[in-house]
């Protein structure tokens, strides 16, 4: 197993130039282990040792934590806070982490942190372990893969550096990294109970270490009938893959929200419902009354625009009515604003008015300020259950913007900024509700959102509005590939070059291009062997395809826990929640890379010995990760100098 020596290394060499909680969640982790350890019974949320904290807060003023912040006043007598609370996670890392703190009780608490991080060392190894052994189960024996893909793992510089931090991210890679193992087993060598028996464990640790681990158990459900299905009736499991896949879409979804509009409401009516005033649409956003003032839905506004408008007066307007006999209060809709740091620190101001049952329009201007960063439109709860229509934000001075009060399209408004219009225009999209869009049933809402962490309509939202799309999916890719390569710590540690972040994005997207394309191209050829020769037995095609699956699903999973950055700008999505499935989307990598520099050298036979063509692409593979690994090592050392 050629991964151990540089696993260990890279936790050495993390060790000397990584400050002691330099992960902006870590003391929070530390804290869940730190109780278990410490107290007789499980700690419940709410739970917190002042003293322990109050030494926490000393060791992170010690070792710079919080450098360009402002730390906690130590001599205050209210406790103290060290970060977010990780006390409703799922105790399987705590479990482990607790074990050496048991023996620890009375040492320094940065001496506690270090022996925590000991256990995600442990985790690392077994990760490593455990990519070594699922891929013996893919190749030949002669295969490089089997030492090159776990060393590669080993030096993959942000999946180090998570691995060994004080994380339940480490026990959930690394269970999960073990599960891969035995799915592929049972896909590739047939059923057998100690393997069920084992992966059965295997899933009970997943579950029990973080949702980001799911994806990766439903694979099980896949590869266990695949186990006993050895012939030509493999098919019958993907037809009911497919059929169950499209029941439970049908049986989840309804469509009866607004499109490019996020709900942020518990109401269980669509905000979108058809109305007889026809001067204003067919349809108009429902608001129901809530226990609470708050916002209901909210509409992301385009970069473009956000910075067109910079220092504009503009005004907020609608057209608004109640299906009640008495008068009922409503809002205006009201612009949230990011200054700093993408987070909405500002707003308009928020003004009430009085709705009754006939239609009438309300409006109110307000100026921007000039360093606005993004904003977003949002429709407010009233106090009763009333009907908004025909929302529009204009300006109210001369501007350059045109376009359709009905849609927007992104290139277009461009061009509108472009070519100038001294007309008033409606910024919104969609801004009387005219088009509907599917949403999560509200019986199936809550528990998604507590197995995701985040609210899976804004997910749906995302994906079926196209205006969003775009800047949702290009933030996460971007950043969510620089965190799989080498972003450290709360992810403003960074390499020294960013440009190197382009080459590497390349790297990633090309290898799995390739492998993609040479596997797919052979299964429709109908070979008995891939070019990677991977083709340890004839059932590897659907091993590769579950494994497709699996880290489809754990990056889907990813992208709609991630969907904060379209509210809060300044927090960035990491590659830690797709590292559950980092052994196959490695493979893919390096398995991609491996083809292209075989196919390179195979057509250039007399520049290339024959020694030296047999094994060039592997050694420019490791050349790459040690050189990525050293680089990154000197921008973290310079980054805490």
């Amino acid at each position: 197993m050629g991964g151990a020596g540089p696993g260990l290394s890279q936790w050495l060499a993390l060790s000397l130039h990584r400050p002691a909680l330099a992960h902006y969640d870590e003391p929070g982790h530390f804290e869940h282990a730190w109780l278990i350890a410490n107290r007789p019974t499980l700690p419940k949320p709410g739970d917190f040792d002042p003293a322990m904290r109050r030494a926490v807060a000393a060791s992170m003023i010690e070792h710079g934590f919080y450098r360009g912040g402002s730390p906690p006043d130590l001599s205050q007598p209210e406790p103290l806070s060290i970060g977010l609370s990780q006390i409703d996670d799922y105790v399987a890392y705590y479990w482990l982490a607790a074990l050496p703190l048991r023996l620890l009780q009375n040492a320094d608490i940065t001496q506690q942190l270090y022996a925590t991080r000991m256990v995600s060392l442990l985790l690392f190894l077994l990760s490593i372990a455990g990519c070594w052994a699922a891929i013996r189960e893919l190749t030949q024996p002669n295969n490089s893969l089997r030492w090159l893909l776990p060393m590669c793992l080993a030096l993959l510089p942000a999946f180090a550096d998570i691995m060994t931090a004080a994380n339940n991210d480490a026990a959930a890679i690394a269970f999960s990294t073990w599960l891969i193992w035995g799915i592929v087993h049972l896909i590739q060598r047939g059923f057998s109970w100690v393997w069920l028996i084992g992966c059965a464990i295997g899933s009970v640790a997943c579950l029990w270490s973080k949702t980001t681990t799911f994806p990766v158990v439903a694979g099980l459900a896949l590869a266990l009938p695949l186990s006993l299905l050895r012939g030509r009736g493999r098919w019958l499991v993907w037809a009911a893959t497919a059929a169950t896949t499209l029941f439970i879409g049908a049986t989840i979804m309804q469509w009866d929200d607004a499109r490019g509009w996020f709900r942020f409401s518990s109401q269980e009516a669509g905000v979108r419902r058809p109305v007889n005033h026809t001067l204003m649409g067919q349809y108009a956003f429902a608001l129901e009354s809530s226990a609470s003032f708050g916002m209901q839905i909210q509409q992301v506004i385009a970069p473009e625009l956000t910075e067109a408008l910079r220092g504009q007066t503009v005004t907020l307007g609608m057209w608004g009515w109640t299906d009640s006999q008495d008068p009922q209060s409503g809002y205006l809709p009201v612009l949230l604003i990011a200054t700093t740091q993408g987070v909405p620190d500002t707003s308009s101001p928020y003004q009430e008015i009085q709705l009754t049952a006939q239609p009438r329009y309300f409006s109110l201007t307000t100026t921007l300020p000039e360093n606005t960063a993004r904003l977003w439109l949002a429709l407010v709860a009233p106090a009763k259950p009333a009907l908004t229509a025909t929302t529009s934000v204009t300006t109210s001075t001369t501007t350059s913007i045109t376009t359709s009060t009905i849609f927007l399209d992104e290139i277009s408004l461009t061009k509108r900024v472009a070519n100038g219009s001294d007309s008033p225009t409606n910024f919104v999209i969609n801004s009387s509700a005219e088009f509907g869009m599917a949403r999560i049933r509200s019986s199936w809402q809550t528990p998604l959102a507590q197995l995701l962490r985040a609210d899976p309509n804004h997910f749906v939202g995302a994906l079926l509005d196209p205006h969003t799309l775009n800047i949702y999916v290009s933030k996460f890719m971007n950043l969510s590939m620089q965190t799989f390569w080498a972003r450290f710590a709360w992810g403003h540690v960074a390499l020294r070059n960013p440009g190197l972040n382009l080459l590497l994005n390349f790297i990633l997207v090309s290898g799995i291009l390739s492998s993609s394309y040479a596997v797919s191209s052979q299964l429709v050829a109908n070979r008995s062997n891939l070019s990677m020769h991977t083709l340890h037995t004839s059932h590897t095609s659907h091993t590769l395809f579950v494994l497709g699956l699996v880290s489809f699903g754990v990056c889907i999973a990813a992208m709609a826990r991630s969907n904060y950055i379209l509210f809060l700008g300044s927090w960035f999505p990491s590659a830690r929640y797709i590292y559950p499935a980092v052994v196959p989307v490695l493979l893919a990598v390096v398995g991609g890379w491996v083809m292209l520099f075989r196919q390179i050298t195979s057509h250039n036979r007399k520049r290339f010995r024959k020694r030296f063509r047999k094994r060039f692409g592997e050694w420019v593979i490791i050349a790459l990760f040690a050189s990525l690994n050293i680089y990154s090592l000197v921008s973290i050392a310079q980054f805490y100098a």
